[in-house]
């Protein structure tokens, strides 16, 4: 440390807590460790064949119902993930991101530069086609292909025009 952050080692006065005439090795006398000796239960009787039977029958219980509950649980995880595969049934996108920027920029080129209402680039009563059509003209914008830009802000018409 250095005297900016207050104190330097030499003013902690560590010289008190630890005894040079003794090593490091010896700060514990060996006569006094402590031993501590794992617990025993001394058995009164032995057990017998049937308590042993009992607790193999009492083991064998508890591991079934843990098999049920466990088949209980994976039933129940199918089950609902099968209700969120319906539920998302046509909004899951099995294209890639990748084609769908390529097919809008084919449409974009093909329309030969003029600003165009984003409108003219895909169905619009189509919600999947709506989404993917947005988030790859995002991509295209970022990328610098395109320019977006509304002109009544922000009820108006989003149009896009291509860059160079």
């Amino acid at each position: 440390m250095n005297r900016r952050d207050g104190i330097a080692w030499d003013e902690l006065g560590i010289e008190d807590w630890l005894p040079e005439d003794i090593p490091y090795t010896k700060m514990i006398p060996e006569e006094s460790l402590p031993l501590v000796e794992p617990v025993r239960r001394r058995a009164e009787r032995r057990v017998t064949l049937m308590e042993l039977i009992e607790a193999f029958e009492l083991a064998r219980k508890e591991a079934e119902e843990r098999r049920l509950i466990e088949e209980i649980r994976r039933a129940e995880r199918e089950r609902i993930l099968e209700k969120a595969r319906k539920r998302m049934k046509g909004i899951v996108h099995e294209e890639t991101i990748e084609k769908d920027i390529d097919r809008v920029w084919r449409r974009i080129k093909s329309l030969n530069g003029n600003a165009i209402p984003i409108t003219k680039l895909c169905r619009f009563d189509d919600k999947n086609e709506r989404i993917t059509t947005l988030i790859a003209l995002l991509h295209l914008a970022k990328d610098g292909k395109i320019r977006l830009y509304q002109r009544r802000f922000p009820f108006g018409k989003i149009y896009v025009r291509k860059l160079s």
